[in-house]
């Protein structure tokens, strides 16, 4: 089983890019790829719980889709978050510089225990140019929440320094998006001996066949292959 760990749907009118289920399902379908991680881009609260709900919905009917809420952590109760992800959304995207927050500002600890109690992986969106997306970051919450499973996108958010260190924290993963080349995909299984990658794409800012491909290219035996596109995702999914 294929599993995108990274996809976006609806309009992002901050930087252009859109996508709706029929082009994203066109794409999985071309690139043989059976289930997407789905959920909006970002905008005002409101909106992405909104658009969350949605995506909700949609994965009643069609089970290829793996619905992610989203929401501005500054401005959620707890009452309110609580209610969300009784609803069975199967984790949350949380954007650090899309809703300017700090990732491990310890104001935020309390959303972090909620979704550790009921073992719900959290998507960070990460980047070395934003303070508070810095990827070290993720780290600090791994270990006050050794339980809850973290994923950093855009392959360690560009910082290659924590390939070294990050097979130290068993809950930390990263996807695969934007910034992953092949070798170091490989030398990321075979030198660090790091095998927690999620295959993602990022689309509609990037493609998925571009995105697969590079794990194809990676020279990964068949074992570790399958982790990177399904398997890691199954688990930490409870698919």
């Amino acid at each position: 089983m294929i599993i995108d760990f990274h996809c976006h749907v609806g309009n992002d009118y901050s930087d252009g890019g859109s996508l709706d289920f029929d082009e994203l399902k066109k794409s999985m379908d071309k690139w043989g790829i059976d289930k997407s991680v789905v959920f909006p881009f970002s905008g005002s609260h409101r909106e992405m719980i909104e658009n969350s709900l949605e995506i909700l919905e949609k994965s009643k009917k069609d089970n290829w889709v793996i619905p992610f809420l989203r929401f501005n952590p500054t401005e959620i109760k707890k009452e309110e978050l609580k209610n969300l992800l009784d609803r069975d959304f199967k984790g949350i995207k949380l954007h650090p510089r899309g809703q300017d927050f700090v990732i491990d500002d310890p104001k935020f600890y309390w959303i972090y225990e909620m979704c550790e109690r009921k073992n719900l992986p959290i998507l960070f969106h990460t980047a070395v140019k934003h303070e508070g997306s810095k990827p070290e970051k993720i780290l600090n919450i791994a270990k006050e929440f050794p339980k809850l499973n973290l994923i950093m996108a855009h392959f360690f958010g560009d910082d290659l320094r924590l390939i070294k260190i990050i097979k130290e924290y068993p809950n930390v993963y990263t996807d695969t998006s934007i910034y992953s080349r092949t070798l170091r995909l490989n030398q990321g299984v075979y030198k660090y001996d790091f095998k927690n990658f999620l295959f993602g794409s990022d689309i509609p800012y990037d493609s998925q066949g571009v995105a697969l491909l590079k794990i194809e290219e990676s020279e990964f035996k068949e074992d570790d292959k399958a982790l990177i596109l399904g398997k890691n995702a199954k688990k930490i999914l409870n698919l």
